[in-house]
């Protein structure tokens, strides 16, 4: 009976522990969207749309802290209709959307 009773605590502990550390999430990768403004856009909304879209969990500013940085944006000057950018989002692996053009 002391066996079961040293058994069952065991058993109990290894469960305790695997519900404390749950398996790690699919790796993320990198991909790459090409967007071209339109009027009334900002990088905000971009951005925003885009985390949306293929499923980014970052804050939306992170991301568009990224794309200024990636596209060699002056934070002071406003982005124009016609301008071309390069979002850069972080998705699951295996749940990446088809790269169809959202906007």
């Amino acid at each position: 009976m002391k066996k079961y009773c040293i058994v069952a605590g065991i058993a109990l502990i290894m469960l305790a522990v695997m519900a404390l550390y749950p398996p790690p999430a699919e790796p993320s990768e990198k991909i790459y969207v090409p967007v071209t403004v339109h009027a009334g856009d900002t990088l905000g909304i971009i951005c925003r749309e885009l985390a949306a879209t293929y499923g980014d969990e970052r804050d939306w500013r992170e991301i568009v802290y990224f794309v200024q940085k990636q596209n060699k944006l002056n934070t002071r000057e406003p982005i124009r209709p016609g301008d071309k950018l390069i979002v850069e989002l972080l998705v699951e692996r295996g749940k990446q959307l088809e790269k169809e053009k959202c906007r």
